[in-house]
């Protein structure tokens, strides 16, 4: 990934529309610095945005200019104040979502993200796991911390290889018995 603010003033001109909604939203330059650390993160491949990093930015809580990324591969939202993910439905290229430490709590709206492989959950307020039973490809899924106590819904996803159920509700794991990556 490289920093908004390493971009030259044309490969700038690059950047969506989403991007810069996503600049009024936030009230400042996405390729802005905090202390020396760069906060906002993107890659530019082909003129598409296809990584965004979000993490750790306390007023972001409306997503709902990356519905129109629709090339986004990995949306890394750590630590940020999202709930609603309803503007993620359409990121049919999503390979890699971070909502870890959000307050999200409804997984519907990712039901239709067939390519994702990578999903951190950890510490947020799921409990729901039945959105995801569709989601074939997904290999390493995160729910550390959350209000799972029934994994039944993950025992189809064959291609699933590590999956944190540590301080879960989790009692019976015989759902997954048949899932011989894992």
């Amino acid at each position: 990934m490289v920093s908004l603010s390493n971009l030259s003033p044309g490969q700038r001109s690059i950047v969506s529309e989403a991007l810069k909604e996503l600049e009024e939203q936030l009230g400042r330059p996405l390729y802005d610095e905090l202390e020396g650390d760069v906060v906002y993160l993107f890659t530019v491949e082909e003129k598409r945005v296809v990584k965004l990093g979000l993490g750790w930015i306390n007023n972001v809580n409306d997503v709902s200019p990356v519905r129109h990324l629709t090339h986004l591969m990995l949306l890394g939202l750590s630590r940020t104040d999202v709930s609603d993910l309803s503007p993620l439905k359409n990121l049919k290229e999503l390979r890699e979502l971070d909502l870890s430490k959000t307050n999200v709590s409804d997984l519907t709206p990712l039901r239709g993200l067939k390519k994702l492989r990578v999903l951190w959950l950890n510490d947020t307020r799921v409990s729901d796991l039945t959105p995801l039973k569709e989601l074939k490809e997904l290999r390493k899924l995160n729910l550390w911390d959350t209000d799972v106590s029934d994994v039944s819904p993950l025992g189809e996803l064959k291609k699933l290889e590590r999956l944190d159920l540590e301080d879960t509700s989790v009692s019976d794991i015989s759902p997954l018995k048949n899932l011989e990556n894992l």
